[in-house]
């Protein structure tokens, strides 16, 4: 890892924690834009490094905003399952050289977010309602956080790590 990475987790944290968590969209919208630091972690890393990762970044949110792990669960739920979620993104069995070389720079990318967050937002708020009562409801929150969390992040993910002079 680089420090530019290093630097993007930073920036990505304090977006969320000092801009995102402080504005509410509307009830049905959580935007979570800090998930960004576990996708673009390099695709070689250790792998039981992932949901370590993945558990600190959720639980500083959740501290910053009084939740009780309910982003560190969704949080280390989606690092665990990131080399599976890059498998299915580029229809791949096993993932080698010539194929992270491509997963960075097409489509499969954008795929991967979109599932990620997708599953992300599917665990934070069915453990966040912790029932199956409003369904409905949970199902549109569901929805409008992945569409505006896919949004942010591609814009984020596109603008400022995907620039040409600012490569990972």
């Amino acid at each position: 890892m680089n420090n530019k990475f290093y630097i993007h987790i930073v920036i990505l944290m304090l977006i969320q924690l000092f801009i995102l968590n402080n504005i509410q969209v509307n009830p049905y919208v959580i935007v979570n834009i800090y998930i960004l630091a576990i996708f673009i972690l390099p695709l070689n890393i250790w792998k039981a490094a992932l949901p370590i990762i993945g558990f600190a970044l959720g639980f500083i949110v959740d501290l910053s905003i009084g939740t009780l792990g309910i982003n560190a669960a969704a949080a280390t739920f989606i690092a665990y399952l990131r080399p599976q979620l890059i498998k299915v993104s580029i229809n791949q069995p096993s993932i080698n050289e010539t194929e992270l070389k491509k997963f960075n720079n097409s489509s499969s990318f954008l795929k991967y977010i979109l599932i990620s967050v997708f599953i992300f937002n599917i665990v934070l708020v069915f453990i966040e309602a912790f029932s199956f009562q409003n369904i409905l409801s949970s199902i549109l929150r569901i929805v409008l956080s992945s569409i505006t969390d896919t949004i942010l992040i591609s814009i984020y993910y596109f603008i400022a790590l995907k620039s040409k002079n600012n490569k990972l």
